[in-house]
């Protein structure tokens, strides 16, 4: 029977979900059936962000390609729980005894961090990893991701951030003699800018006054990435659908409404994610976007 039964992290919150500046709790669980030598069982509290992208150029033997990448550190450091990196403790190789131990940790996060963030592209990430530190022999790890919301001020960003927005717009088919009673939609939201988990809630009204049924109508939660390396300024291509929220036909002659229909906004997402270096480099810039739309092409993305 293997000497190691149990080796888990656990943070005190059910949702590991913290806000820059809080107190981060948790344990350690360690479990041996057996006594085991160690040199140390210590927590690594990390905290990065990454990009990494390639953009080619040209074709046949004039094709070229660029790789893009940065590194952003906000924190790392090292909680000893037991052995040499523990308060109080010494010596070589310990024998740590046999039995299950709970190992208490906590730390305070910096008061400005930016959010946890994911894209294909790059992210930012908060993590914490226990070892088992072992000489001549492989080392035993253990990890858990944790997620950061930053304190964000939407005032600062957009002074009208309370005002509602509403927009509209119609279309008639055909043309002169042909032409067909218009084909109107209106949306709107209560206000300008949301923190990440916060639930946009979204009313939309299609009048088609047309003789022609529309195929399909839905709310697209879209994304546009902006990153900035050193002096380099690189903007992905349009934008990209994230989230489809409904895609329902529309009958001739009559007046649809979606009433309170509900999208929510990631917790792991937020936009202007800010580098805190020194260079002040904005490592990614992300803006969203809704988009209302009215088409007699299910497929087709407005």
């Amino acid at each position: 029977m293997a000497k190691l039964r149990q080796f888990e992290i656990f943070f005190d919150k059910p949702m590991p979900i913290y806000q820059a500046g809080e107190l981060v709790t948790g344990a350690v669980v360690l479990g041996l059936d057996e006594p085991m030598k160690m040199r140390a069982l210590q927590l690594l509290v990390h905290g990065a962000a990454d990009v990494f992208w390639r953009e080619s150029s040209g074709t046949g033997d004039s094709k070229t390609t660029h790789t893009y990448s940065n590194h952003e550190s906000y924190f790392e450091h090292f909680i000893g729980l037991w052995g040499a990196t523990a308060p109080g403790e010494s010596g070589n190789d310990p024998s740590h005894p046999q039995g299950h131990f709970t190992y208490q940790f906590q730390f305070l996060l910096p008061p400005v961090l930016p959010s946890s963030f994911e894209i294909k592209q790059g992210h930012v990430r908060y993590w914490v990893k226990a070892t088992i530190g072992r000489s001549w022999k492989f080392d035993h790890n253990c990890k858990r991701p944790f997620t950061v919301l930053s304190h964000l001020d939407l005032n600062i960003y957009q002074p009208n951030i309370l005002l509602g927005l509403e927009g509209r717009d119609q279309k008639t088919l055909c043309c002169w003699c042909c032409a067909s009673g218009p084909i109107s939609a209106t949306v709107r939201i209560a206000k300008q800018g949301y923190v990440p988990g916060e639930p946009i809630y979204i009313n939309a009204k299609i009048e088609n006054n047309s003789s022609r049924k529309m195929r399909a109508s839905r709310v697209e939660f879209k994304q546009h990435l902006r990153r900035l390396i050193l002096s380099l300024y690189l903007e992905s291509p349009g934008l990209q659908t994230i989230r489809i929220i409904f895609n329902t036909p529309v009958e001739s002659w009559i007046t649809h409404h979606f009433m309170h229909t509900t999208i929510s906004t990631k917790a792991q997402t937020r936009n202007n994610v800010n580098s805190h270096l020194k260079q002040k480099l904005h490592v990614n810039n992300l803006r969203q976007y809704l988009n209302f739309s009215v088409t007699n092409n299910p497929d087709a993305s407005g």
